[in-house]
């Protein structure tokens, strides 16, 4: 559902669609780390334990609430794009928040502590970046030449 904008007619480049991949499986890989180091811990270690890994019965449910908004919208985008021809990314957008959380909450698990300052530069860079380059290089490019 990544780049098929303007009714398909704007495809993005594989490269670049794995450049958007990468620090999504990355993240996801991070966020499955942080929930199992969480739930491996036995109440008498959790006292003792870094407080980002510390969760209580609320935090526990809010983590599952924002996965399964996640998985919900993306079945909605699935179920949609089986019965037409085209997919709705847009169906998507409204848990777009929701992702971020859970990937950023992975990113977060994956960097060392020391560096999470320079990665939320990098992370906003990137993603200011992202956005120019799929401004330039395909929708400015596609409407120019119609």
């Amino acid at each position: 559902t990544w780049g098929e904008f303007g009714w398909r007619l704007i495809p993005l480049r594989p490269t670049l669609l794995w450049a958007i991949a990468i620090p999504i499986l990355a993240s996801l890989t991070g966020l499955v780390w942080y929930i199992s180091q969480a739930r491996r811990q036995h109440p008498r270690e959790q006292a003792m334990a870094e407080p980002a890994l510390q969760l209580s019965r609320s935090l526990w449910i809010s983590l599952f609430m924002l996965a399964l908004t996640c998985a919900v919208a993306y079945l909605a985008v699935v179920q949609f794009g089986t019965q037409f021809g085209l997919t709705q990314a847009r169906y998507f957008f409204p848990v777009v928040n929701a992702a971020a959380l859970l990937t950023m909450l992975g990113l977060r698990t994956i960097i060392p502590l020391a560096g999470h300052r320079y990665a939320q530069g990098v992370v906003f860079g990137a993603m200011v970046m992202l956005n120019v380059v799929i401004f330039v290089q395909y929708v400015l490019p596609q409407f120019v030449s119609v």
